[in-house]
């Protein structure tokens, strides 16, 4: 979704105060419990279901954070804040 709004964002972004575009990426402090590694991938590089329903649940978090910070990356320089 976030790739669908990335031309909105930027547009917007344009025109606004310097980082008064914000995505805000929820996870949670329970990801500290993530599985070791945080994600684990199969030999296709998706990641793998496993056997703990909550150990996939904290994929998702980690998911989210990794997602938080690559939108920084490609989107900070057009004053676009990402946070988790």
């Amino acid at each position: 979704m976030t790739l669908l709004l990335e031309p909105l964002l930027t547009r917007t972004a344009a025109t606004a105060p310097k980082f008064g575009v914000r995505i805000v990426w929820v996870v949670s402090m329970m990801q500290l419990g993530t599985p070791k590694g945080g994600m684990v991938f199969d030999t296709s590089g998706s990641p793998r279901v496993l056997e703990k329903a909550m150990d996939n649940y904290m994929q998702t978090k980690v998911g989210g954070a990794w997602l938080a910070a690559e939108f920084a990356k490609r989107l900070g320089s057009h004053g676009i804040l990402s946070v988790v």
